[in-house]
């Protein structure tokens, strides 16, 4: 992990207390779900799709077949390329989201830029599982 990304987590961490409400379980610090978003994110940006959707929470890989989710990952890399920079800009805590099951979720955004797209918005939404956070959805828009 660079010297960049720790500084962004530790960013990340310290706006992540002051927007969230309360962390959902004891124990879970927002911390180890924007560790498990960043190694997700670092994955997808070197073209790791197999390993990400392996990664990623249940949720993600019972609506995505496998090709397909990394096909779509593939041509969304080939039309934005790769991401430049990338800025968290909200950590939301909710406990339902649209389709899929009422759980324990926080829904990470980040604005990024990528050679094509001076502006994207990139959301994780993480499931907490066991003590750990994986990401059961993800979008760039």
């Amino acid at each position: 992990m660079t010297d960049t990304q720790k500084m962004m987590i530790g960013l990340a961490l310290g706006f992540a207390i002051l927007v969230m409400p309360s962390v959902p379980h004891a124990g879970m610090l927002p911390s180890q779900a924007l560790q498990s978003a960043e190694r997700f994110l670092s994955m997808l940006d070197n073209q790791q799709w197999d390993k990400a959707y392996q990664a990623a929470a249940e949720p993600l890989r019972l609506l995505n077949r496998k090709q397909d989710w990394i096909d779509e990952q593939s041509r969304r890399h080939q039309l934005l390329g790769p991401a430049q920079q990338r800025q968290l800009t909200a950590v939301r805590t909710r406990d339902h989201y649209p389709g899929l099951p009422d759980g324990n979720y926080l829904i990470i955004l980040y604005t990024t830029r990528t050679p094509t797209k001076q502006k994207a918005r990139e959301v994780l939404v993480l499931k907490g599982v066991a003590e750990s956070w994986q990401v059961c959805s993800y979008s760039l828009r």
